[in-house]
This record gives C-alpha cells, structure tokens and sequence, in this order.
C-alpha cells in the first residue's frame, strides 16, 4: 500500500498547491507579472511534487520531528546577522581551515572518482538456505480501486500526448511549406522601414537580433518552436500603413521569445498531459497563459500606444474569426479570454505594465506555496542544515587531542575485469588529511604472481572515517584508487581492480595570451587534491602538452545510476582535473569522456605576499600557517610563513580573510583584501597580538547554566577583528560542564554567540590583555538581528561575483554605506537604478524621501558622489543635491566635473502617476518655469552643473560641454576630457575665493583634491592608405554667422563636437572685421575647426549664410559620398577624388569660377588633430521663426529643411574610421 500513499500524498499536495496558487492570483488582478510569477512557482512545484515526495518524508503538521542525533562534533548554527549560505562537512577538530569547495564530496559517503565505493552493508558470512516463499496476501478492495484509477489516469494522459502529437505534426506540416525570411534586406523589400522597425522591436525586448521570420498567409502571427524558435507573421502586415501594426505584433511576439516562453509552454504541457483530470491544473495554465500574454501586452505598451494596440487585436481578431488554433503556440491571439476583456484591460488606467516581478516579491510567493506543501502534509525534508561558519580553535583553549595513530593490516588482490590475477602491479597505500588536501604514502609493495599484497604496520589516524586509500598500477594496465574503508578489528582486506582497456586524456596548457605552459603537472583527483606519483597524472612539455596515459574509458552513461525505490536517478555529466603549476593557483577542469582532447588556458595567479609579525615580542613569527579565505567564491589557501615571518599565496580572483595561526596569540587578520590576477600585493601584514579574553555563563531557556556532556557539546564562538564578518571562518571554544567558557578575542569589537543557533549574540569591545564578562541565555526561538557592514559587503561582493559567473555585467562597484537613514535610502536607490523600479513612482519616492532630510544628509551624499562612477547615481546626486539646497555640497560637486565625460544618454522627461509626487518632482528639475507637463531628469552633465548653477548662480561656459558626446578615439576623449578639467579649474578659483562667505564649516572651504591629469599625447599620425568607412554621422547641424552676436552656435570643434561663441569682447563690437584676424587666432588655439559667416555675392546685395575653415584642410568630392557608402576608400583615395576647398567650404562652380551658394556640397576633411571625415553642406535658413516646428515630427533630410530657431546654415558629419569586423 506504500504506492497508494505515495499517490494520494502527491494527488492532495498538487491539490493544495493549485488552490492556494489560485487564490493568490485572484488577489492580483491588474499586475500580470506577479500573477505569471505565482502560476510559475505553482507549476514548478507541482512538477517536482512526485519526485520530491519520493525523496523525502512525509509528514503532518501536527506532529514535532524528532531533533537529529547527536554527534561529536561541536558545529551548530550561529544566530549570524545574515545566514551564510553555506554548508560545511563536520569537521574532526575544533579549528580547521575550511574545506575548498571544489574539492570532491568526504570520500567515506561519496567517492565521485573512486573505482570503488565502500559497501552501504557488511555481507552476511551465512550460507544461503533456501526458503518458502509464504503466499502472497489478497489485495484489499482499495488496491484494486487504486490500480483502476491509476490505470484511467495513465489511459488520460497517453490519449493527450497522442492528440498533442497530431496537433504538432500538422504544424510542422505547415512550417515545411513556409520560407524562413533570415536576412533585413528580404523584409525591406516587401516594408521599407522595416530595419527601422526590426531595430525598435530588439530595443523594446532587449534583443541582440530579430528571430527567425517565417511569411504566412494565416491571418494571426504566432511564435513556434522551442530550440530555434520562429515567428509566423502574416503577409497583410506588410503592406503599406501596416506599419504600427507590425511593430506592436513584432515586439509581441519577440517578448515571448526573450523571455523563453516556450519552454514555459512546454511545462504547461506537460503538466496538463500528466494532470488532465485535474481541473485546477486548467485553470492555473489559464491563468499562466493570460498573465503571459498580458506580459508580451505590456512590452508593447512600455513602447507604444494603447489604443493603436488596442486597435491593431481588433483587426487581427476579425481576420482570424475564420481560422482556429493549428497548435499548441504563442501568438497575440493565443490565450483563452474574451478580446473585450483584454482590451477593458489594456486601457485600464490602473494595469501594471511591469515586465517582471520584483525579486522579494516572487520570493515571498515561493515560501508562501512551499509553506503550504508543508502545512498540508505532503514534502517536508529532515530539516536543512542552515549555512554554518567554520569553527576554528582558540589557540588557548584545550582543544581535542590529536588521534592516535592505529597500526593496520591491510591485505588483498589484485585482479582485471576477467577476475585474473594481476602479478607486478604496484600498490601504494596512502593515508589522507581531514580536509582531504594532501596525503602521506603508509606503504608500498607489488603483488605477487597470484596477484596478492599484504602491508603490515599501515598507520591510520581516522580508522572509523576511512581515511586510507589504496592505488593500483602497472604498465599497459588502467590504474585505480580504492577506498579501503573501516578496518575489521587490525585488519584491512580489499580486492583491487585494474582495468585492460586503457584510454588516455590529452590536450594543450596555455597562457590568456596563448602560449603553452611548461612543467604544469595535470592529474586526476585519486580521493585527494595532489598528484600521486605515476598514478593518472602527467607533466607538460616544453609544449604545453599533457597526456594521462593510466585512465580507464569514461563517459557520463557510465555512470548512470536509478534507485527504483525512490525513482531518483543520478549520473556525473564529467570528469574533473586538476592543474597545479608553481606560478599559477591550483585550478580545475573538465573533460566529458575519455578518451578525449582538453585544452586548457590558466590564468596569472593574484599574488598576495606580506609579513606576519609578533606585535608582543616585536620579532618576525617564522613556521607560521597562513590562510586565506575567499569571501563570494570560497577558495581558501594556505602557506607557511618563511624564517623571516614571510609569506606568499597564489590565488583566484576574490576577496579575501587572511589570517594566521600561532600559540598563545590571535591575529589581526586582512579583511576583504581584493586579489586580482595578474597583480601583486606585497603589503598584506599581519599582526599576532595576545588579545584579550571574554569569559561568562551559558544559560538555558530554564534560567539555570547549560550542562554540555561529551555528547551533546556546546560552543560560543566569535566574529570580530580576528575573523571578520565577511567570511565564515570563526574561533570557538567548548562550553565548560558548568555553563561556563572562555574565549581568546582579537582587541576591538567582537560578536560574541553560541553556536546552537538560539543563543543570544551580543557585542562586546575588549582591550588588549583585558577580560570581559558577557553572559548568554539560550532562547526558545531564533533570534534575528540585522545585516552587519561586514554581511553587507560579503552579500554584495557574493552578488557580484555570481552576476561574473553567469556572464552577466556585476552589480555597480561595492559600496559600503553606514546604517543610517540616508546609507538605508542610498542602498534602496542603488537597487531602484539597476532594476525594473527605475523611473517608477517608488524610485521617485526614494529620491523624495531623500531630498526631505535636508543638510542632514549632505555629509553621506558627498561621500557617495566622491565614490561613485555610475551614471543613473551620478544623475540622482545632482537632482538630490539641488533639491537639498545644501552649498556645501559644492566642492564635491566640482570634484565630480571631470566624470562627466565619460556618460553619453540622453536627457529624459519622465511623469509620476501621482499628482503630489509628480509636483514635488517638477518643483526640483532644471525646468523652472514648469512649462512641460513631465518632470525633467537629465544627463549626469545637466544634473551636476544644473546643481552647481543652482547653489553658487555662477555659470562658466559649460554650456558649451552639454552636447559633447563621447568621442571615437582615445586622443579625442583626452580632449574632451581636457575641456571638462579646464571648465572645472575654472570653478575651483571661483570657490576658493567665495566658498569662506557661503559656508561656516572650514571643511568645505576647499575643493579638495585636483582634477584628473589631462596631457595630451601628440596627435597620432593619419594613416592615408587605411582603408575607411563613414562612422557614425551627426545631422540636423547649423552654424550661425558670427556677426550676429545674439545667437550661440557660431564656432564648432570636429575632435570633441564642443559648439560655441564668440567672447563677448567681439561680440558687442559694431564693426567686427578688422579684428578677424585676432579672431581667427584665438579660434585655433581654443580647437575649433569651422566658423560660421556672413556672406555677400559681387554684384548680389543679398546676405548670405556660408561655413569657413579655421585650422582645417578641405576638399571637395562628389555628393554622392554623404549618403552612399565609402567603399572602404582610404584618405588618399577619396583626396585624389576630391578638389581642394576655396575660402569658404561651399560649392564651387569651377566653369564660372565662381560659389553656388543655393547648392549643398560634400569635403572630405582632416581637422588639425588629425581625425578625418566627410563634411555635408546643406542649405542656408533665412527663415527662423522656430514655433512653426514646435509639434510638428521631424521628417525628411535635417540639412535641406528651410526652418530653424536661428538664421545660418546647415551642416552634417562624420567621422572616416577603420572598418569594424563582422
């Protein structure tokens, strides 16, 4: 009857799990992201619930699990300010390093590379009797009952699967007929703003490219596929004026595609194959299917118009009234819900248009369905073994003796696959360490020519852990490492295989940079992470080359494995090695069969060298073990310190503890040291100070000391300078039988705990040599406390870390901020900026919240702007920080102008869905007079000098830097860079001479540290025979004569794109031409490269508006090279195409020796700086009546239109750049 309960258990748990997961839909009915979020959790549980049920026990929720057993090792959890999520073996002493987390499995429970595994078993040494089998018992009536069911249930699901099949074959019946559209030529034959289209859809659901299309001449366009997915798209929406219509469906349907919605389909399939009676399962794919679609809706609606979407399902649903479903698929149309209701939906004022659900949101989800399996009754698991630090011994306490060395016999043969005897064979007995580093060869013999071996006098140190490992070799023969196991009594006998199907592992060691790597010594692990001499291992050439000649064959279906009992199968997807090279850190890879070719590249190890010094006798401590303890990744590593206290550790990237070991003394250890490969630290001291003492009592929930026996031990632990928070390292020390304990502690504040996991904790600051008295009861719950600096920094760092791992960009560079309420609102933001909040009203809130507290946050907001790099905290500083009003933010403010560079965006205009929110945000932004009905958020640029303007009412010309985009090439961006110092110089004077009136507090009189070096290097010579193409092109340009002293844009700079005009020394000037030459003196020296005049034809009375060269040579080409490619044409060619330009750059008609002045023309030209490019002359505005523009889109060409804000002339660009590979 054990399978009808297994059955009825998972039937009642699925149940649950559908109810409560619908209950929690309905209560979300305009956010579809959280509901997708809940329906997907369900589904993934309902999914796992037969085989979780398999696996672990099930229980009621009424009855209290018995506690675990207890064990001689002292390791419990600690009430830690965030729970390490980490889980180490136990250890055999009271301080170990911790255990690398690359290291296999203990191998007394699991050995993944051993050719043996110990038995789970001893043999029974009885002769087997033959028995009577007793008659099997009558099944009662709800077996019987249970087989029916069963069997309908089975029936069900086949006839599902069967129609499902038939469905997709008929799809795939018509994919065959349809052509795959794979290139944007193809599709710009048929619309000609498809590329345009194609680029808006990737953008929307960030794509680097557009699916696979297929045309059809179905009427509704559906994604289909799950590998290679591809979306059906009707023909008819291609057509002219389709194209609001395409671009909606197009980001519709891509959204599924980025969002990997087949293979939620997939699920939804299969669980309604498996569930098809159950209708609670319908009705949650129901309500997956809405909430995805309604998802896809929203990508639309975050890009477009609500109405023109709404508009556009209208008329795909009457075109598709006709058709039904094909298959099983994605569409637009392809949910099962009235089209009234989703319209009703997508104009509600009220909807979500979130994409994703918030992290803690969907976390919550995941406990609340998990919370109800359990309460149920249905998976419930022997309870986890919450992340623990590692204990290490205070050196001072009396620790677990060592164990005593136990002399064995051990004694076998040694055999092949056939059961023969193996004669010569090599067997080497080696002992391993606890934390199964390294090991020590106990005994060596051969076998004899019967294939027997026997060594007496084998020392064992773990004799009931099986710490004894047995190898055995012989040329032409596979070798194997075999676990020996518990010896019986002082005798240890195993049989040995040797396989006679040898294979071998090969391949290459390089450098990053590609060269091979000598003397590398490549092995498979035999139980320990160190070669074993001539066992599977092998030494590179002068090559880079390896090969383990010893291996047997191997591939993953070899070691497949099924418990029928459970129905959980387990198979080892591949095979580590290992490389370990004096210059390089120990490293790991892989290789997924043998016989096989692995190259592998190691990378320069992170150096950290340093001194351990005795701070009490002042002397180097020589013999000293040092180790190091990676924080996101885990790594640890180890040495010993030289005779002058020396040490030297090789190592991955990470952060690190480092610390060290020595008797009657405990360390100040490195916190959080970053090792980065390729770089040496020599400078990673570390003291050894006696330290002080925390003494005191435990007591229990009783109110009376806490008795430990032997087998129920208790420790208090610590963290503080000697182990810091960061990492999971610890010293400890055993509770006395009395309740009482005394712990070695590092001077400084030290968290004190008891590592039963309800224990109080409590910090305690000691002095050197003092002895403080700090109590501890134990509590009958967990007790919580909040996240440390020193937590906060090891999750962050963790988060990094991982985000590297999954080939994502990390999280902004680590800050640290104080648990303050501006540190708290800092850290909120800084999430906002990288998540879906950004924008929204809650981001707007913190922003609020932060300006509220006034000059009380000043201090923190100039630490940050000091600190940060990022354009979004960049931007939220300089808004904040005007709002604040605070002037003393202002020398941080001119620190922050050199940063501005190096951000190109755009300036945006975002709407508060609340009108008091909104308010406040408008009352804030650079738009003072409120005229816009968004609120303004600008570039870092607009926002930091925006501030500055807003707290001194000074401006020095930056005005001039606020279109400058970054520039191409690193001589241009140290130009660029070289206007932001000069401009920020500018400021500093004007501060240092006006901040002492401004601000009382002397600490903000001075700005502090300069800026940033800006010397050029020489400009770089230009390649004439380079072969070029036409980068990105700037348009829409106009430069207005420099006569007219009322407008801005007279003088423009091709290297850094800064616009300007003239000083006001010319400006006001009524006769203006004989200073031309000291006019055109100062515009070369201050870099620009065109000026834009007046011009009058002989003979002609009318004013015209033309372009002159300052300092740049000009050739004019034909028109045809602005809007055509270049053809990968180098300078010299297009120079020798060309004609040198006159004095003004228009077009010369060189029949009548004379300007065109009403034609446009094309130069190529070479700035003084050396960057070329083709320059585009449009047409004159005389017209500059600039409200005839205002709401009007711009169309057509920018250089040919007649209308601008000022009179001049118009004018495009480009740079000549080498061509980008494909």
């Amino acid at each position: 009857m054990d399978w009808l309960n297994y059955a009825l258990t998972v039937i009642v748990q699925v149940t649950a799990i559908g109810a409560f997961a619908w209950l929690l839909v309905s209560l979300f009915p305009n956010n579809p992201a959280r509901r997708h979020a809940i329906g997907m959790t369900a589904l993934t549980l309902i999914l796992a619930a037969p085989f979780l049920t398999a696996v672990f026990p099930a229980m009621r929720w009424w009855r209290i699990p018995a506690p675990s057993p207890p064990t001689t090792i002292a390791v419990r959890e600690a009430p830690s300010l965030d729970p390490i999520e980490r889980s180490e073996p136990p250890l055999d002493s009271l301080e170990q390093p911790p255990l690398n987390t690359n290291v296999a499995e203990p191998l007394a429970t699991k050995p993944p590379e051993a050719d043996e595994r110990p038995p789970v078993a001893a043999s029974s040494t009885q002769p087997l009797v033959p028995t009577v089998a007793p008659p099997r018992p009558a099944w009662p009536t709800t077996a019987w009952l249970g087989v029916v069911l069963g069997g309908v249930w089975l029936g069900g699901s086949i006839l599902s699967a069967a129609f499902w099949a038939l469905r997709s074959w008929r799809m795939r019946r018509l994919l065959r007929t349809l052509t795959v559209v794979e290139s944007d030529a193809q599709l710009q034959a048929r619309c000609q703003r498809f590329p345009t289209i194609a680029a808006d859809v990737r953008q929307a659901v960030n794509l680097r490219q557009l699916p696979p299309l297929a045309l059809t001449e179905l009427p509704m366009p559906f994604v289909v596929g799950v590998w290679r997915p591809t979306i059906l798209l009707p023909q008819t929406l291609l057509r002219d004026g389709s194209e609001a219509e395409l671009r909606d469906v197009l980001i519709h349907e891509a959204a599924h595609i980025a969002r990997g919605d087949g293979w939620i389909h997939l699920a939804q399939r299969t669980a309604s194959l498996l569930w098809w009676w159950h209708p609670l399962i319908h009705r949650l794919n129901q309500a997956i299917a809405r909430s995805r679609e309604e998802i896809c809706d929203n990508y639309v609606l975050r890009h477009g118009d609500a109405v023109q979407y709404a508009q556009t399902l209208l008329d795909l649903a009457e075109r598709s009234a006709d058709w039904g479903r094909i298959a099983p698929s994605l569409g637009i149309l392809g949910t099962r819900w009235t089209l009234e209701d989703r319209i009703h939906g997508l104009l509600k004022p009220e909807r979500k248009t979130m994409t994703t659900a918030k992290r803690p949101v969907s976390l919550l989800i995941a406990l609340l369905l998990v919370a109800a399996c359990w309460l149920i009754g249905g998976v419930n698991a022997v309870e986890p073994n919450q992340a623990q630090p590692t204990p290490t011994a205070d050196n001072n306490q009396a620790a677990a003796a060592a164990p005593q060395l136990k002399q064995v016999t051990v004694r076998g043969t040694c055999v092949d696959e056939q059961l023969q005897p193996v004669a010569e064979a090599l067997v080497t007995i080696v002992r391993r360490s606890p934390d199964y580093e390294s090991a020590v060869v106990v005994g060596e013999t051969r076998t004899n020519a019967a294939g027997e071996f026997e060594l007496s006098g084998v020392e064992t140190a773990l004799p009931e852990r099986g710490d004894l490992i047995a190898a055995a070799a012989k040329e032409g023969y596979a070798s194997s490492c075999t676990y020996l196991g518990e010896p019986n009594g002082d005798l240890l006998e195993k049989q040995l295989k040797l396989s006679t199907s040898v294979s071998s592992l090969t391949g290459v060691v390089k450098d990053p940079s590609g060269q091979p790597i000598p003397g590398v010594t490549v092995f498979v692990a035999c139980g320990i992470q160190q070669p074993l001499a001539g066992i599977k291992q092998s030494v590179t050439d002068a090559n880079g080359r390896y090969e383990i000649k010893d291996l047997a064959p191997w591939t993953p279906e070899s070691t497949k494995s099924f418990d029928a009992k459970t129905g959980v199968g387990y198979m080892q997807v591949s095979l580590s090695f290992h490389l370990q090279h004096p210059d390089y850190p120990d490293s790991t890879a892989e290789c997924t069969k043998v016989p096989s070719n692995a190259d592998v590249t190691l990378h320069p190890p992170a150096i950290v060298a340093g001194k351990v010094i005795d701070a009490v006798t002042q002397q180097p401590a020589a013999g000293v073990p040092v180790l190091a303890q990676g924080v996101a990744r885990d790594r640890t590593f180890q040495t010993t310190t030289d005779e002058a206290g020396r040490y030297r550790l090789r190592m991955t990237r990470d952060h690190y503890n480092i610390f060290a070991h020595a008797d009657e003394r405990i360390a100040i250890a490195v916190n959080t040291l970053e090792a980065i490969p390729g770089q040496t630290v020599t400078d990673a001291d570390i003291q050894l100070v006696r330290g002080g003492f925390v003494t005191g009592t435990v007591y229990g929930v009783n109110g009376k000391p806490v008795q430990p026996t032997a087998d129920s031990p208790l420790l208090v632990a610590h963290y503080g300078p000697a182990r810091p928070q960061t990492g999971a390292a610890v010293t400890s020390t055993p509770v006395n039988p009395d309740g009482t304990y005394r712990l070695r502690v590092a001077p400084g504040r030290n968290y004190i705990y008891c590592m039963s996991g309800q224990g109080e904790a409590k910090y305690a600051t000691v002095k050197e040599g003092e002895e403080v008295a700090v109590d501890i009861r134990i509590l009958d719950h967990a007790p919580q406390h909040p996240e440390s600096d020193d937590r906060r920094r090891a999750r962050k760092l963790r988060e990094a870390a991982e985000a590297i791992d999954r080939g994502e960009q990390p999280p902004a560079p680590l800050r640290l901020r104080p648990f303050t309420p501006i540190g708290n609102l800092l850290d909120k933001l800084e999430e906002q900026n990288r998540g879906p909040d950004r924008f929204q009203d809650v981001w707007a809130e913190t922003l609020k919240a932060i300006i509220e507290l006034g000059p009380e946050a000043t201090p923190e907001l100039i630490a940050e702007l000091d600190a940060t790099q990022d354009d979004m905290t960049l931007r939220c500083l300089g808004f904040t920080m005007r709002g604040i009003g605070d002037k003393r933010a202002v020398p941080a403010l001119i620190r922050a102008i050199p940063k501005l560079q190096q951000h190109s965006a755009s300036d945006m205009g975002l709407r508060a869905k609340d009108a008091d929110l909104q308010a406040f945000m408008r009352k804030h932004d650079l738009d003072k007079d409120d005229q816009r009905a968004s609120y303004g958020f600008g570039r870092p640029v607009r926002e930091i000098y925006g501030a500055l303007e807003e707290l001194t009412g000074q401006q020095f010309g930056e005005t001039e830097l606020f279109l400058l985009a970054q520039a191409p090439t690193p001589h241009q961006q140290a130009l660029q860079r070289r206007l932001f110092a000069a401009n920020a110089q500018k400021w500093v004077a004007w501060w240092e001479a006006n901040g002492k009136r401004l601000v009382d507090d002397e600490t903000y009189w001075h700005v502090g540290r300069s800026s940033p070096k800006t010397d050029l290097d020489m400009p770089p010579t230009l390649d004439r025979t380079l072969p070029r193409d036409l980068g990105m092109r700037y348009s829409n340009g106009l430069l207005t004569p420099y006569q007219n002293s009322k407008t801005s844009h007279q003088l423009i700079d091709l290297d850094t794109g800064r616009r300007s005009r003239l000083p006001e020394k010319w400006a006001q000037l009524e006769n203006i031409e004989p200073h031309m030459n000291e006019i055109v003196a100062w515009a070369a020296a201050e870099g620009f490269d065109l000026m834009g005049v007046e011009y009058v034809l002989p003979g002609d009375e009318q004013t015209h508006y033309a372009i002159r060269p300052i300092r740049l040579k000009a050739w004019e080409l034909d028109p045809k090279y602005w809007k055509s490619p270049i053809n990968k044409k180098s300078v010299a060619d297009l120079q020798a195409d060309g004609a040198p330009a006159k004095e003004l750059l228009l077009h010369y008609d060189r029949q009548q020796d004379k300007y065109d002045v009403e034609a446009t023309a094309t130069f190529l030209f070479e700035t003084a700086e050396g960057t070329p490019g083709i320059l585009y002359i449009g047409i004159e505005v005389h017209d500059d009546d600039g409200k005839k523009l205002i709401g009007r889109p711009s169309s057509g060409d920018d250089e040919l239109k007649p209308v601008a804000f000022s009179k001049g002339r118009r004018f495009g660009w480009g740079q000549l750049v080498a061509p980008q590979p494909k």
